[in-house]
């Protein structure tokens, strides 16, 4: 059973009407006064990996579907139910039970309903120890790495056994610091349950990626299986909010780039795109031909 919590003197508040133009009223969030950079920067009143809340917010329409797997303390998971309406749905999974705390205060205050789980997912069902960071709330993991220190048991679970009652599935948002290779091999068919497969907006980290998952032959097949397109998303000014995919060499080839000459830990955001859903905002559409 996971320790109850009392997060009232760790907290600060952070009204983020800075995205008045994505959600009405904007989102108005408690987050942490220090030890993570997340909150850090909701409290300059900025946001940190912009291009994914921009097209969350693009893609989110009423009645929709979304995953947060990773949830932290639900800037996307709300900012998602707000534009999904009471006829939407938005499950956010987080396994860490101070975050988890804050992660429902933030949803009682925004008025929204959030399904929030506590478990961890990964590949295959089970448990694992959850390995934290003093430094960086956004980072906790049940992969092990040295930055993080080990911390308390946690059930893990998969995709497929806790989204088996779902009729569909609109965007699915990993971010899970490591266990995202896993999670992606081990989808087999699921996905093949819903009429249209989901977007999937994710972070890779390619030099972690590549130490579980060799060549990232799992991340290529699973693009390949069901069709995917590859975008890599950009944070700059005056960069199209989807811009182009890219074919999967060059894609490849970024990765590598990242491995042999970033510094750190270097992360890519990406969407997984199925040309079936064809939403694109319409300046941003490929040419036809």
């Amino acid at each position: 059973m996971m320790r109850p919590t009392d997060t009232s003197d760790l907290l600060t508040e952070a009204p983020l009407h800075l995205i008045d133009g994505v959600v009405e009223g904007g989102v108005d969030l408690r987050v942490f006064r220090e030890g993570d950079p997340v909150s850090s920067y909701l409290q300059r009143g900025m946001v940190w990996h912009p291009p994914v809340l921009r097209v969350i917010s693009h893609l989110m329409k009423p009645g929709r579907v979304f995953v947060d797997v990773g949830a932290h303390i639900g800037l996307l998971s709300i900012t998602a139910a707000k534009a999904a309406g009471p006829s939407g749905r938005v499950i956010s999974f987080e396994p860490d039970p101070v975050n988890r705390e804050v992660l429902t205060r933030n949803a009682q205050i925004n008025g929204v309903e959030l399904d929030i789980r506590d478990c961890a997912i990964g590949g295959r069902e089970g448990a694992a120890t959850l390995f934290t960071s003093e430094e960086n709330r956004a980072i906790h993991s049940i992969v092990p790495e040295p930055r993080l220190r080990p911390s308390e048991a946690v059930a893990v679970s998969t995709l497929e056994r806790e989204l088996s009652d779902l009729d569909r599935l609109d965007i699915l948002k990993l971010d899970v610091q490591g266990a995202e290779p896993e999670i992606i091999t081990s989808f087999g068919d699921f996905l093949f349950q819903f009429e249209r497969a989901p977007f999937v907006i994710m972070e890779v980290n390619p030099r972690g990626w590549v130490q579980r998952d060799p060549g990232m032959r799992g991340l290529r097949a699973f693009a390949q299986r069901y069709r995917y397109d590859v975008h890599v998303l950009v944070s700059s000014e005056g960069v199209s909010l989807v811009p182009p995919p890219v074919h999967w060499n060059t894609f490849a080839a970024l990765c590598n780039d990242f491995i042999r000459h970033g510094q750190g830990a270097d992360d890519i955001d990406i969407v997984l795109w199925p040309p079936s859903r064809n939403e694109r905002p319409r300046d941003e559409r490929p040419a036809a031909g």
